[in-house]
């Protein structure tokens, strides 16, 4: 018959030191070539994507920008109304 041994080890009595475990950068390879993704493969859902105001950052250039568009519309239908109203006046002031 075998008797049965207990063995108890504790945190204490195992020690692994970083001088003991040792790897370089060249033992770890990985190149573009070997991940690849594609568009199919990647899927997110409105309820999985959360942004807060802090991570969300727009540059004055790209400010700049559209406020330089929006301008340049809003100026573009001004004139446009500008001129009707012009119109409507004249033709409304020549005699039938």
């Amino acid at each position: 018959m075998t008797d049965k041994v207990i063995v108890k080890v504790s945190n204490d009595d195992v020690m692994v030191s970083n001088d003991d475990v040792k790897a370089s950068n060249d033992d770890v390879k990985a190149s573009n070539d070997d991940v690849k993704v594609s568009n199919d493969d990647v899927m997110v859902s409105n309820d999985d994507v959360k942004v807060s105001n802090n991570d969300v950052k727009v540059s004055n250039d790209d400010a700049k920008w559209n406020q330089r568009r929006a301008f340049c519309c809003l100026a573009a239908i001004l004139k446009l109304a500008l001129d009707c109203a012009d119109l409507v006046r004249r033709v409304e002031a020549l005699p039938i």
